[in-house]
């Protein structure tokens, strides 16, 4: 679940569901990305931001799409890959250094979109060695119960 005023859920199906003030809003979703989302388990946005993010760690992704509040609308833009992170967990978008971190069970990695933002509707597969994503910790977690 995401709030900005409006509240976004990532339902399991890939679609995304639009609450304000507890009622449902129309909310169309514009493009896709080629290959179907199936199993989102994260989304982000914040107030002033003009993006929602969605995470769907069984595919290693991140989608962006933006807000159009004028057509009731989420415009998919992009996607970020990250091959080599098999155990993305959770995610964070800092809108004021326009960072993703993108955790794992004992790590957090930086990724700087300013880096790896895409012009247009496109796939970013951010390569090994990861040229923009950063270990920030590696803080050992123990595993809950």
């Amino acid at each position: 679940m995401a709030i900005d005023g409006n509240v976004y859920i990532a339902n399991k199906d890939g679609s995304i569901t639009k609450l304000f003030g507890g009622n449902k809003q129309n909310l169309t979703l514009k493009r896709q990305p080629v290959k179907p989302i199936t199993a989102p388990t994260q989304i982000f946005t914040q107030l002033d931001m003009p993006q929602v993010y969605l995470l769907e760690p069984s595919t290693r992704r991140v989608m962006v799409y933006y807000k159009d509040e004028q057509n009731k609308a989420l415009t998919y833009q992009a996607q970020y890959i990250f091959d080599d992170l098999t155990d993305i967990r959770s995610m964070y978008v800092d809108k004021d250094s326009n960072k993703l971190y993108l955790m794992d069970a004992t790590k957090v990695y930086e990724v700087d979109l300013t880096q790896t933002a895409p012009v247009s509707t496109t796939t970013t597969t951010v390569p090994t060695p990861p040229v923009a994503v950063t270990v920030v910790s590696t803080k050992e977690v123990a595993p809950s119960n």
